[in-house]
């Protein structure tokens, strides 16, 4: 069917028999070749698979499986998707931003480093994710823009680098050093 649901081709299209002498076995695989089916940007074929037993004794019972669809989108699809990730992943990593604004290790209790520490590792490793899957996506985006992609590597690797300067042991000693009274050097 195309994207306004009118049927294109139509019908049951057969992709596979096997012999009862050497019948498909829980996980095989099977290619199937979609250009064939001549689909249409934005149109979606409906599949699902069917199989017969071979009961001898009350007959060949048929079992099918629930139906599924698989939809090829257009350009425009693809690169309204990458859009809205691309302002999700910014939503995140602006919260990111504000907890690292919010963060100061001279001035916190030595006994909420761990936790602070912690949480933000856990949402730098959060939001580094979400890049990788972002810029994944934008490879797939035949109208995606190659600076924008590039960008978004370049601050992968600075949010790489932050998130080291917040861990456990640097939020730590950054909190020691400034608690720690200044030694004075004694001549004698």
């Amino acid at each position: 069917k195309d994207k306004s649901g009118k049927s294109g081709k139509s019908g049951r299209i057969p992709l596979a028999a096997f012999p009862r002498e050497s019948p498909q076995r829980h996980g095989d695989r099977l290619r199937w070749a979609l250009a064939t089916l001549g689909l249409k940007p934005g149109g979606f074929v409906e599949y699902w698979v069917e199989v017969t037993d071979n009961d001898t004794v009350t007959g060949p019972k048929k079992g099918t499986s629930q139906k599924y669809r698989l939809y090829l989108l257009s350009s425009e699809q693809i690169h309204a998707k990458a859009i809205v990730m691309q302002e999700q992943l910014l939503k995140r990593m602006v919260h990111l931003l504000g907890d690292h604004l919010e963060v100061e290790p001279r001035t916190m209790a030595r006994e909420r480093v761990p936790d602070e520490a912690e949480r933000f590792e856990g949402k730098s490793r959060e939001v580094a994710q979400a890049l990788d899957l972002v810029a994944a996506d934008m490879l797939k985006d035949p109208l995606g823009d190659l600076q924008v992609y590039q960008q978004i590597l370049k601050i992968r690797g600075d949010l790489a680098q932050i998130a080291v300067g917040y861990s456990h042991r640097a939020l730590e000693s950054a909190a020691r050093s400034s608690q720690d009274p200044p030694t004075a050097r004694r001549d004698a």
